[in-house]
């Protein structure tokens, strides 16, 4: 029984530590795309896939909506929303995962922002009214959120398991 609960929890484990490398790994390739005065940039992508574009501001963003346009020779890609808004804190800006670019293939694609970089909140109260500035824009592959969650779930079950079966071998 304590030999079944310590395979079980070191699977649990490794599955879990391997999803989330991979995800580290994925933030880590994240293709930086700033934007100073102009409204557009230029970026590359090595790999086919689904890819998500993160907006980065000094304060998290959440229900605003900014138009966007991806193009790779004179051809416009579909940019879709994200259902999910996932923030994330990376050097000292608030990202959140915006939109989705389905089917990048390999080559050289310009991102730009048609209405400009800043947007204009509306707030309830005359004190709070911000004004957002884009400051950077963060590319990288898409990975499921799904995938996400359970790694976090199977490192905490691993390592739960893992300390049962060994207060119940000591027992």
């Amino acid at each position: 029984m304590i030999v079944l609960l310590l395979i079980i929890s070191f699977t649990l484990l490794f599955i879990g530590v391997f999803f989330q490398k991979k995800w580290f790994i994925i933030k880590k390739r994240a293709m930086h795309v700033f934007f100073k005065e102009k409204n557009s940039n230029s970026f590359f992508v090595n790999k086919n896939g689904v890819y998500v574009v993160a907006i980065g501001a000094k304060n998290v963003i959440r229900n605003i909506s900014i138009s966007i346009e991806v193009i790779k020779e004179s051809n416009e890609i579909k940019v879709t929303e994200c259902n999910s808004k996932y923030s994330f804190l990376k050097r000292g800006l608030f990202f959140t995962e915006m939109y989705q670019l389905r089917n990048l293939k390999k080559g050289n694609y310009t991102i730009s922002f048609p209405n400009g970089l800043t947007y204009e909140s509306p707030s309830i109260s005359f004190l709070s009214s911000k004004k957002i500035l884009i400051q950077s824009v963060l590319i990288y592959e898409y990975y499921p959120l799904f995938k996400r969650v359970f790694s976090i779930i199977s490192i905490v079950l691993g390592v739960n398991l893992l300390w049962l079966s060994l207060l119940l071998l000591a027992w």
